[in-house]
This record gives structure tokens, sequence and C-alpha cells, in this order.
């Protein structure tokens, strides 16, 4: 797609607007609003000036002091909770094992804001909400009943008692604490539709005109600060440039660790306590890997491909979440523990069952290359945690199993140049799979193939000998052929 900009001189300085449809999918018509709107004149048509107030955060539950850690200082979401621990077990902060995002009714704001006055980089804003009538924080709507949102407790660090990391999450606590109770920050939004020969550009603008609580918050909290000069509505603009700008779809961006503890919560995967050790263990196991950016490994891939396909339950987010919303309820007195183990043992060993009855079709997936450039041998297998260590009798029945499938399920059909077997294999550096010759090295025919869903041999032909496979996907079933040459591919899937 392209996008269209202007770039505009005003007072010595130079903007940057941008066209109003803000993605062109023709390049031709891309062009044609270029050279339209180079015919000028460009003036101000409209000028729009608007007040937003920014009300404060409200207080941390786990999940979202594991987020600003991460985004503030780079911790895992595990080393800010086993930072929190200790600051707690120091009386220094609240519990933080809390999904709540309100503070205890009867704590005595007054007398914890004037013990962190006595610390000097908090001394005038504790001070300053000290001189208020009524102390009244900011809450958000989550509450648990167990334990309160997490805060400062007014006892305060001895000198050198924190470690570097320490003090930058007590440090975090502390600001958002009396962030709660300060005013909202207030910023002014300024757009400017300038129009070239009947084509309109936005040039955009903000800035903070009150500090608010951004005055104690503020370094951990950045907001775009453009600052716009006045314009008239009505009055000429000198344009330097109009040009068109080739762009292109970017995939979604990969999960950071707090990404992930966020959609976690959203999906009600885990508890606020155990959120960050499950992520560890994917780490651990060598399922994903990347601090910054998680990207899940061939194993990793490879072990969901095995439980979906052989016992789905298992790794059903409906499932999860409906065994954690019914521990939920027997916190919250809603349900009665008893029912709920017993309800919940029924299922769990209905889905135990089916994972013994398939055991050895999971063992013989691990077993096949996951791209890593090695097999997932019983050591790996063991060490991922996926099944346990199978004894000699077991991993030959497991390695028989294998072969056996290797011949049957995983032949699509006769090699058209030699006659041989078109068998389903992975490469050992992607972990993608493909479609190659019994008959390697002798014999060079290969082809690719889809990397998702499940394949089924058709015993079907089409291009030059190539086979046709049924593709099997989410309840829905077809048929391609796998030369991706074939006329078919270029009119839509058979």
């Amino acid at each position: 797609y392209w996008v269209i900009k202007m770039l505009l001189e005003k007072n010595g300085e130079q903007y940057t607007a941008v066209y109003e449809k803000e993605r062109i999918l023709d390049e031709n018509e891309a062009k044609r609003i270029v050279e339209e709107a180079k015919k000028g004149p460009a003036f101000v048509e409209k000028v729009e000036v608007k007040q937003q107030n920014r009300n404060p955060p409200v207080p941390f539950d786990l999940g979202t002091l594991q987020r600003e850690a991460y985004s503030a200082f780079g911790y895992s979401p595990k080393k800010t909770l086993e930072l929190a621990q200790k600051l707690y077990e120091r009386g220094l902060s609240s519990y933080p094992r809390t999904s709540s995002q309100k503070l205890p009714k009867n704590l005595n704001f007054r007398s914890i804001l004037q013990n962190l006055a006595k610390l000097p980089e908090y001394k005038p804003f504790a001070h300053e909400l000290l001189g208020k009538e009524k102390l009244k924080p900011v809450e958000g709507k989550k509450d648990d009943p167990a334990h309160p949102a997490i805060y400062p407790t007014g006892e305060l660090p001895k000198p050198g008692e924190l470690t570097k990391d320490e003090a930058n999450l007590y440090d975090l606590i502390v600001r958002r604490f009396l962030a709660l109770f300060m005013e909202p920050a207030i910023r002014e939004i300024m757009k400017v539709i300038i129009n070239s020969n009947g084509h309109r550009f936005i040039l955009s603008g903000a800035r903070t005109v009150k500090d608010g609580w951004l005055k104690v918050y503020g370094k951990y909290v950045k907001f775009d600060e453009v600052i716009l000069p006045a314009f008239k509505e009505g009055e000429p603009v000198k344009v330097i440039q109009i040009k068109r700008e080739k762009k292109k779809t970017k995939p979604p961006a990969r999960y950071s660790p707090a990404a992930v503890i966020k959609r976690m919560e959203d999906l009600g995967i885990g508890t606020k306590a155990t959120r960050a050790q499950i992520l560890e263990t994917l780490y651990s196991r060598g399922y994903i890997e990347g601090k910054k950016k998680i990207k899940v490994t061939p194993l990793g891939m490879r072990v969901v491909e095995a439980l979906e396909k052989n016992v789905p339950d298992i790794v059903s987010v409906e499932l999860t979440r409906a065994f954690e919303e019914k521990m939920e309820e027997i916190m919250a007195g809603k349900a009665d523990r008893e029912g709920v183990i017993e309800e919940s043992k029924n299922q769990l060993v209905k889905i135990l069952k089916v994972f013994k009855e398939k055991e050895l079709d999971i063992g013989k997936m691990l077993l096949e290359t996951t791209g890593t450039g090695a097999t997932t041998s019983k050591t790996a297998a063991k060490k991922a945690g996926a099944v346990k260590e199978p004894s000699e009798e077991e991993e030959n029945a497991v390695k028989k199993a294998a072969k056996k499938g290797e011949r049957k399920s995983l032949v699509i059909g006769k090699c058209p140049k030699c006659g041989g077997d078109l068998v389903v294999r992975y490469n050992r550096k992607t972990g993608k799979r493909f479609v190659g010759c019994s008959n390697w090295p002798n014999c060079n025919v290969t082809y690719p193939l889809l990397q998702r869903g499940e394949i089924i041999p058709t015993d079907k032909t089409c291009c030059d000998g190539a086979p046709v496979v049924k593709i099997r996907e989410k309840g829905r079933e077809y048929e391609i052929c796998v030369d991706m040459n074939c006329k078919d591919w270029k009119k839509g899937k058979k």
C-alpha cells in the first residue's frame, strides 16, 4: 500500500502532514493524488484544538505490576514477583499475589504519606497530598476478596538495605501510590486540516499543559510531545514537498513476556500466583525462547501439534478457564469444594485415559525431527516434560510404531519420476514439512506443503503425476495438488 505525505514549513520549522486516507491500495490512485495536490494552492481549512483529562493509573494488581516493571526495567514476570515478595517480607509493601485494583477501606493514607515524606525523593509530592483536606485514591474495577491492591506500607527501607532491582520496584510501587491521589493530567490535542487542490492532509500535535499526576509518575509514563505553532483557518501553507511512500503490511508483533501474562489474564489461564511460573516452565522445557520477543521453538510446535491431534482437551483454553473459574467460585463461597473436586476429577480421569491410549502416537510424533537439527530422543522428551521416560520395552514399541506409522500414514503417493514413495518429511533447520521421495538422494523430487492442518492421502494424481492430498483443519476439509505450479493453485483450492 501507499501513504502520501506533505512536508510543510512555518516559522522556519518543518512539519509533516499525512493524507486523510491513511492507506492507498492502488498505486495509480496514489500517483494521481500526489500530482493533483502538488498543483495547490494549499491553505488551512480547519483547526481543531481540544483538551483531554488523563486520569491517574489505577492501583497495582500483580499482573499490572509485572507489565509495568517489564516496560520500565525489562524485568521478567517471574523476577518481578520475586522482588515484590522480598519487599513484602521486609514489610515495605503489601502482599503481591493479588488481582485487586482496590485499596483497603481502612488504610491510613495520611500515616503512609507522612512516612514517605521522610524520603527526599518523595517529600515534595507527599507534602502536597498531605495539604489536601480529603484523600481519595483512584481505583480500578477488579477486586480480589483475598487481598487488596499492592501499596507501600509506610515502613521505610534502611540505607543500603535494598539491591538496585529491589529499589527500582519499590520506587515504582511508591510513585504509583502517590499518583493515585493527584489531579488528572491535561493534554492539549491539536488537529490542523490542510487543503491542497481539494485534497486534505492532517497535521497532528499534542502537548501536556498540566502535569497533574505526571509530576510523580512521569518517569514511567511517556506521552508524545508534538508541539505545533499557531495556525489560523484560511491562512496559506508553504509546501516543501508532497510525495508517496510504499509500505508493506507487517505481521503481528511477537509477544513479550509481559504481553503473554496479559493475554493469559484475558483468557483466564492460570492465576495471579501461577502465570509467571507457567511462563518460566515453557522456557525451561525448551518450548519457547527469546527474553524480549518470544518465539516458539520447533519442539514447542511439535508438542502442541501432538497434543492437539491426540488429546485436544489438554490444550483447550475453555477447559482450563472452566477449572480456574470453579476455583474462584470456591474462594468466593459460591461453589461447593467437594462437588467441584469430584466434577474436575471425573473430567481429568477421562482426559488422562485418552492420553494413556494415545501415548505411543504422541511419542512417535515427538521422536520425529523437531527442526533443531536433532531427533527428539528419550532424553529430550523427558526434559520437555511432555512424556514420561519410557522403559526399554516401551521405547522399542514407540520406535516400531513410528516406523510403521511412517510407512503407512506419511506416504501420500508415488513419485512420478522414479516410482518411489512420496513421504512427508521435516526440514532439520526450520522444522517445516515438505514432500520428498523415499529414494533420495538418488531421486531429488520434492514438493512444498502447507504448514497447517492434517494431511490425508487420496490416491489421486494431478499435474504430471503429482499426488493430490486432503487437508483437514478447523472443522473443514479440502483437496489440493502438492505441485504449486498447478493451474488450480491460481484458481484457488480444488
